[in-house]
């Protein structure tokens, strides 16, 4: 890592109960899903477990969320308890769909 306030995501699994999104940090980090429509921002607030460094979303929640928006593009977004932080992706982590969910892994972002 190039400084303390990055994160590299390591893994994406996708199973039939949900994603785990696997990381590593030298800092605790907390995580969230949000839309970049200005005029219907959306938010959704992500469990991390900071002891097996894994951001779980269950398929359920993330299912109803994205309902409530159809159409919309959302972005993994991180932050520590005093900035945003940018995280980079391990090169070999390929799109993955959840319930026809698009999971898209790029360079610097995540999107769904």
């Amino acid at each position: 890592m190039k400084n303390l306030n990055e994160v590299t995501i390591t893994d994406i699994d996708v199973n039939s109960s949900g994603i785990i999104i696997s990381f590593h940090s030298s800092e605790q980090i907390e995580a969230w899903l949000e839309n970049k429509n200005k005029h219907e921002p959306d938010i959704l607030y992500l469990n991390v477990d900071k002891m097996h460094q894994n951001i779980v979303i269950e398929g359920q929640t993330l299912r109803n969320f994205m309902e409530r928006s159809p159409g919309h593009t959302f972005q993994l977004s991180l932050c520590t308890v005093s900035s945003r932080i940018r995280y980079q992706i391990k090169n070999s982590i390929p799109d993955n769909c959840f319930n026809g969910i698009l999971i898209c892994a790029e360079e610097d972002m995540i999107f769904f």
